[in-house]
C-alpha cells in the first residue's frame, strides 16, 4: 500500500467508514445512545434465570424500562430530544402494535391518555409528566392496568421490550434495545467464526430448510444438500420452531456431536445423521486480480476476522500480480451491499490504507467525552 497515492488512500478509507455507520449494538457503535447491547443485557440479569431459563416476569415493575431510562438520562448525546410525554405515548403505541387487546389514544399537548384493554377503559392524566422519572412512575400504573385486564400471553417481556423500543424511537432511528438472545446471536455473527455444522438455514412454510451448504464443513462431508429439510434436532421436531432457537441448538462446542433428521425429495423416508461440530469461518472478504494488474477486494461486512482476511487478500493479489511480471497497479475496494458490523474492524481496515490523521471520532454527552482513533504510520514511512 506504500505506493498508493495519499488522496486515493483517504478516499478509500472514507468509503470504508461509510459502510460501518449502519451497525446497531455494542462495539462502540456511532449512535447517539451510548449504551451497548452488552450493558443492556447485563441489566436484564434479574429477569433471567441461570442458563437462559426465564424467571417470572412482573410487567408493572418495568425493571428493564427503568434501566434503559437511566442510560438515556446519563448518556444520551442530545438531551434536547428527550421529551417524556412523547416518549411515553410512543412506548404505549408500540405496545398497541404488539398486543391486540390494547388500544391507545394519547395527546402530549392536552396531557390526556385514553387506554382500552380488552374492553376495559381508563383515562390517565399525563400533563405532569415532565421528566423521565415521572414518566416511569406513571407508566407503572398504566402497565398495572394493562397486565390486570389483558388476556394471558406467553411472555410479558415482549411487551416491555416493545415499550422500551417505542420510547427510544422518539430519540433517533438507531437507538434500540436488543433482547439478550439476539445480542448473543449478533456477537456470534460478527465474531466471524463459531462451532457449527456449516449450512445456512431458513424457515420455509414451517419447515427448517437448508439454503446453502458451505464447502469443507461437517454438513458438506455428510452429504447434506440445498433444499434438504431438517425435521428434527435430537428428538425435538423443528416444525414451526423459531429460527433462532434452531440455530442455537445446531451450534455448539467444537467436536461436540448433534443428531439431526434430514428429509430429501426422492428419499423414501427421512434419514438420521450424527455430525460433529467444527469451527465454521464466515467469509467477509472476496478477492481477485483484474486485468492490467488491478486488484479487486469485496468487503461483505465488518466482522472479527475482516482486517486479517483483507491483509491476506491483498498479499495474495500482490503475489498473483508479481507472478505476471509486474507489481499491483491499483486496488478496487467494493463495499456495495455492506450493512456494517464492528466499528473497530472498520477502523482497522481504514488504517490499512492511511498513515496519519483522524479516522473517526466519537463524541459523548454535551461534547464532554471525545475519543479519536488515529491512523498509524507504516514502518519506513513519514508520519
Amino acid at each position: 500500500m506504500n505506493h498508493m497515492p495519499r488522496m486515493l488512500r483517504r478516499i478509500i478509507a472514507v468509503a470504508v467508514l461509510l459502510g460501518a455507520w449502519a451497525l446497531v449494538g455494542s462495539d462502540r457503535a456511532p449512535i447517539p445512545l451510548t449504551m451497548g447491547a452488552a450493558q443492556a443485557s447485563q441489566g436484564l440479569e434479574s429477569s433471567l434465570g441461570q442458563k437462559g431459563e426465564k424467571a417470572p416476569h412482573e410487567l408493572s415493575s418495568l425493571r428493564v424500562f427503568t434501566k434503559v431510562i437511566l442510560y438515556v438520562k446519563d448518556n444520551y448525546v442530545d438531551p434536547k430530544r428527550v421529551k417524556p410525554k412523547e416518549m411515553m405515548i410512543a412506548a404505549l403505541e408500540y405496545v398497541e402494535k404488539s398486543v391486540p387487546d390494547v388500544l391507545v389514544e394519547g395527546n402530549a399537548e392536552t396531557g390526556k391518555l385514553a387506554l382500552n384493554v380488552n374492553g376495559k377503559q381508563r383515562e390517565f392524566d399525563i400533563s405532569h409528566v415532565d421528566s423521565l422519572w415521572k414518566m416511569s412512575f406513571t407508566l407503572k400504573d398504566v402497565f398495572d392496568f394493562i397486565s390486570k385486564n389483558m388476556r394471558p400471553i406467553e411472555d410479558t417481556r415482549d411487551i416491555e421490550y416493545a415499550a422500551v423500543n417505542g420510547m427510544l424511537s422518539t430519540l433517533d432511528p438507531h437507538s434500540v434495545l436488543l433482547r439478550p438472545e439476539l445480542y448473543r446471536e449478533m456477537k456470534l455473527s460478527t465474531k466471524g467464526e463459531f462451532g457449527g455444522l456449516g449450512f445456512v438455514i431458513q424457515m420455509r412454510e414451517g419447515n427448517l430448510t437448508v439454503v446453502r451448504v458451505l464447502p469443507k464443513t461437517p454438513a458438506h462431508r455428510a452429504g447434506i444438500l440445498k433444499d434438504d429439510q431438517i425435521k428434527k434436532i435430537g428428538e425435538e421436531s423443528t416444525v414451526n420452531m423459531d429460527l433462532n432457537e434452531a440455530v442455537s441448538k445446531l451450534r455448539g462446542a467444537v467436536d461436540s456431536k448433534v443428531t439431526i433428521t434430514v428429509e430429501r425429495k426422492g428419499w423414501d423416508k427421512p434419514r438420521v445423521m450424527t455430525l460433529s461440530r467444527a469451527m465454521i469461518s464466515i467469509e467477509s472478504v472476496q478477492h481477485k486480480l483484474l486485468a492490467q494488474n488491478v486488484g479487486y477486494v469485496r468487503l461483505k461486512n465488518f466482522q472479527g476476522n475482516t482486517t486479517r482476511d483483507l491483509e491476506a487478500a491483498i498479499a495474495d493479489i500482490r503475489k498473483q500480480s508479481e507472478a505476471k511480471g509486474s507489481p499491483m497497479k491499483g486496488l478496487v475496494l467494493d463495499l456495495r451491499g455492506n450493512p456494517g458490523g464492528l466499528l473497530e474492524q472498520a477502523i482497522q481496515v481504514s488504517d490499512t490504507f492511511l498513515s496519519s490523521g483522524v479516522i473517526v471520532a466519537t463524541v459523548g454527552l454535551s461534547d464532554k467525552l471525545r475519543e479519536e482513533k488515529r491512523a498509524r504510520a507504516l514502518e519506513g514511512e513519514d508520519s
